[in-house]
């Protein structure tokens, strides 16, 4: 019978997170399951979507998905319906994010940063104008009454 057990490596040691019930003599094999879902589920390109990891055939970044299960709320089964994506994919984007947490946490700050300052920088295009001078009027007007 197999047991998966998680463990992490604290530099000289492997240490289990649970207690293990090992045979002296005996040997077990240590692997990261990690890669093979990754290269399963998982994609990154230089050349296709600006070399984010996404989900397969898709163009679903990890991070997009992360948000939506973390500060969404979304259920893995509802990201997966909304956008008819696997579970197994959808769970393999989550295992991956854990995994790369502060290196996809890092580029999508960047990325937000970017954008704000692209914000800050750009005149605002004629629909911006034409939008905001409408709702400059409604709000005169509702204040008006």
């Amino acid at each position: 019978m197999n047991k998966i057990a998680t463990a992490v490596f604290d530099g000289e040691v492997l240490r289990s997170e649970v207690p293990l019930e090992l045979e002296p003599g005996k040997s077990y094999a240590i692997g990261d399951e990690t890669e093979r879902v990754s290269k399963e589920h998982i994609a990154i390109h230089p050349d296709y979507c600006f070399g984010k990891p996404r989900i397969i055939n898709t163009r679903m970044y990890v991070a997009a998905i992360a948000e939506m299960y973390l500060e969404m709320g979304e259920s893995i089964e509802e990201i997966a319906d909304d956008y008819d994506l696997s579970l197994a994919s959808v769970h393999a984007a989550m295992a991956y994010y854990y995994d790369h947490r502060e290196e996809i946490d890092r580029r999508t700050a960047e990325s937000e940063a970017l954008v704000e300052e692209m914000r800050r920088n750009s005149p605002p295009s004629r629909f911006q104008e034409k939008w905001r001078a409408m709702l400059g009027e409604k709000s005169s007007n509702i204040n008006n009454r």
